[in-house]
């Protein structure tokens, strides 16, 4: 008998392959909300069908209920995260590095390196414009700890 995580990761799995079955709004909707109750960790790959097929619409709320279900995973694995960040909407794209800003320094730097490997102009202008927001509001906290270049030469 399969318990806890077993029974979890077996429903996620279905739900996986049926994110992409019902075009509805409203259905689309309901299991994005749905998604922000599986563990994190669990969601990942059923968020990031969902979050490639929010680029279809712009519906903001769908866009914005798929980032709360996907911010947790972003936050926890960015490595992972900035490995893929190409197939994801502009806006979930800004989402992402301005939430890569308000984590750590390792993360801002993952962001970085992900900026200087990109080029699509597009990318490039939607990571810029979350990493613009994210030092708005951040600077303090998280570049204390950035290390910086010493000009003894």
């Amino acid at each position: 008998m399969k318990l806890g995580r077993e029974v979890i990761a077996d429903v996620t799995h279905a739900y996986a392959e049926l994110a992409g079955a019902e075009e509805s709004w409203v259905v689309r909707m309901a299991r994005a909300c749905a998604l922000q109750h599986v563990p994190v960790g669990l969601r990942w790959g059923t968020v990031v069908r969902r979050a490639g097929s929010a680029g279809r619409d712009e519906n903001l709320n769908l866009a914005y209920m798929i980032w709360y279900a996907m911010e947790s995973d972003v936050a926890g694995n960015p490595e992972r995260a900035m490995q893929i960040v190409e197939v994801f909407p502009p806006r979930i794209r800004r989402w992402m590095a301005r939430r890569m800003c308000e984590h750590s320094s390792r993360s801002v730097a993952l962001l970085l390196e992900s900026l200087d490997r990109t080029v699509r102009a597009d990318v490039l202008t939607d990571l810029l414009g979350g990493f613009n927001d994210g030092l708005a509001q951040n600077r303090p906290k998280v570049f204390r700890t950035v290390p910086t270049e010493s000009s003894d030469t």
